[in-house]
């Protein structure tokens, strides 16, 4: 979350209109959920993969992106 903040952080600085911003992380966040998407669906890591095993790396980037999307995303919609 650090590395989050302190990236939007410096975007924020760096571009100073709104609706750019705006449409560069949510452009952002379309491609890392497209990505997961396209891994969800692989045969050996994804959802077919019933093994139970907390190094399952699609899980916790799907978990960090939606986690840092619902706080970054309101946050800037409502700036």
């Amino acid at each position: 979350t650090l590395f989050v903040v302190s990236g939007y952080t410096t975007l924020v600085r760096r571009i100073r209109h709104k609706p750019t911003l705006f449409y560069l992380i949510g452009g952002a966040y379309t491609l890392i959920f497209i990505v997961i998407g396209g891994l969800l669906a692989h045969e050996t890591i994804g959802m077919r993969n019933t093994t139970p095993d907390p190094r399952r790396l699609v899980g916790w980037l799907s978990y960090f992106a939606v986690e840092s999307y619902g706080s970054l995303m309101v946050a800037l919609f409502w700036a």
